[in-house]
């Protein structure tokens, strides 16, 4: 077998692996979908009120015809690096009424500090993941934003709680 026959078999093994992490946490994020007793325009008044207003976050698209929101992204820097984080919300007119899934995604960059060692030059073994790297998903946070949905369809006349 050739050089280059190894190296695409080993760039094809990474890429299936990496598809198959994204598409874990996009599976579980879709399970966590809820679907609400509403109408279509409360429910997107509800989750537009919660994510704007409530979170205090900027909109970077906002579509109530296609059902989808999504929030630029929001820069926490901690001890670990800078931590950022959005919430993309797609909603979805059915049978059952008005199907809402909410994902808070967040990425990690790491602290240049991390990529410098005592010398002050940059570590060779680290030159490549100075950029974002996706984390695992937060459920609870995820969790939080549907209950406080659910409070906020509450208020609203004629609409029930998420199912």
């Amino acid at each position: 077998m050739t050089l280059f026959a190894r190296h695409l078999i080993r760039i094809f093994i990474c890429c299936a692996v990496v598809q198959g992490c994204a598409s874990t946490r996009n599976r579980a994020v879709e399970e966590k979908a809820q679907v609400v007793s509403s109408t279509y325009e409360a429910a997107w008044q509800a989750v537009e009120a919660l994510v704007l207003t409530d979170l205090g976050c900027a909109a970077k698209k906002s579509d109530a015809d296609d059902g989808y929101l999504e929030t630029e992204w929001v820069h926490k820097i901690e001890p670990d690096g800078v931590v950022r984080w959005r919430i993309v919300a797609e909603l979805k007119q059915t049978k059952q009424g008005v199907r809402v899934k909410i994902d808070k995604q967040m990425q990690l960059k790491d602290s240049p500090s991390k990529n410098i060692d005592r010398y002050g030059k940059e570590k060779k073994d680290t030159a490549g993941q100075t950029g974002w790297g996706g984390t695992e998903a937060d459920f609870k946070a995820i969790d939080d934003l549907y209950l406080r949905l659910a409070q906020r369809l509450i208020q609203q006349p004629g609409a029930t709680s998420p199912r």
